[in-house]
């Protein structure tokens, strides 16, 4: 699923899509080197379930795979210890396909959240609801309709007070 359910909230995070081809693809060993990442820690994601793809059974990586063992990296190089991890990717979906720019974890709150953009938001949401049909996410749209009828149900909730 594409929305991270905490405490009865349902919040949309934008993913980075499976399967596209790089024009430029990356070895995974050749980017964990360049991340700092040692490959026995690669491996050892994909053993306890947070990576999706068998690292030593792929030799290019597609942008899906790329993002995910980027945003994976940064949590292991930045010694977030393996409770800590699992505490913070406990409520966030998998496969772990996001962006370290385009959202963050709220300590507070526990839970990952979408950074705001600065575009005007209209234009940013009409995009993204494209690249969302276009990647055929339904599990996000779905859950975006979700949260639009229950906005639209409060509106008419406080309409008829």
């Amino acid at each position: 699923m594409n929305a991270s359910d905490h405490e009865g909230q349902r919040e949309i995070l934008p993913k980075v899509g499976g399967g596209q081809q790089l024009l430029f693809p990356l070895d995974p060993r050749q980017l964990c080197r360049d991340l700092g990442l040692n490959w026995w820690a690669v491996t050892k994601l994909y053993e306890d379930g947070m990576l999706s793809f068998n690292p030593d059974e792929v030799t290019q990586l597609d942008e899906g795979q790329e993002s995910e063992l980027r945003f994976l990296a940064a949590l292991v190089v930045g010694d977030c210890g393996g409770r800590v991890m699992a505490e913070v990717l406990q409520h966030l979906p998998k496969p772990f396909r996001y962006r370290h720019s385009q959202i963050y974890y709220d300590w507070q709150a526990q839970r990952w959240r979408p950074l705001p953009t600065p575009d005007e938001p209209s234009v940013a949401f009409s995009d993204w609801l494209e690249t969302l049909t276009e990647e055929d996410d339904r599990e996000t749209l779905e859950a975006l309709r979700d949260q639009i009828d229950g906005a639209l149900q409060s509106i008419k909730d406080t309409e008829t007070q």
